[in-house]
């Protein structure tokens, strides 16, 4: 299948960080990624498309509450939807991270993306809610770190390791930093 995702609006200047994590996905079993914060599923896009050429039995779930300002938010959601509608191996929730959790079991998920809310409480509660669903060996991750209340949520949470990418739009033009919790459970703590 072909990349569609650059005729989608939004923003995904963290595809260094996608593409590490298809690199080390296993390949001979089913696997889950999930996004938490999907806009209007650019990135989603690409990560799906990526998924269905190279992972045949790998599904990912975009979670987003719709709310995002510039979108009233019927529209938001439709729009997301349609997005994201010729890729049969994305499932859309089109509800908050911390009901959306609630679908996955503990320890079933490969990969989680965190790029809802960016104030301190809101990232400190997704990793909270999500870091648990992520299997032994999997990986939590997100990007904005340089905005303070994601870096400080990701500095008290653990010690993660850092990526970049380049960001190039109307608000800022230069590189961009994500963050990753690799390997096991344990390398997060709990509140």
């Amino acid at each position: 299948m072909q990349h569609f995702y650059e005729s989608i609006s939004g923003c995904f200047w963290f595809q260094s960080a996608y593409d590490r994590t298809l690199s080390e996905l296993p390949i001979d079993r089913p696997v889950i990624l999930v996004e938490v914060g999907s806009c209007l599923g650019r990135s989603a896009a690409y990560l799906g498309v990526e998924l269905k050429n190279r992972f045949p039995l790998a599904e990912l779930h975009c979670v987003d509450d719709c709310s995002w300002a510039p979108v009233p938010v019927g529209d938001h959601e439709a729009m997301l939807r349609s997005n994201l509608a010729r890729l049969s191996n994305v499932h859309v929730h089109a509800e908050p991270g911390s009901v959306a959790v609630q679908r996955f079991r503990d320890d079933s998920l490969d990969f989680v993306w965190i790029d809802g809310g960016h104030e301190f409480r809101t990232v400190k509660r997704d990793i909270a809610d999500w870091w648990p669903k992520v299997k032994p060996g999997g990986v939590l991750g997100g990007d904005d770190l340089q905005i303070a209340g994601v870096c400080d949520a990701v500095m008290e949470s653990g010690r993660c390791e850092r990526g970049a990418g380049h960001r190039n739009d109307a608000e800022y033009t230069g590189p961009w930093e994500w963050w990753w919790y690799p390997g096991t459970p344990s390398a997060c703590p709990s509140w």
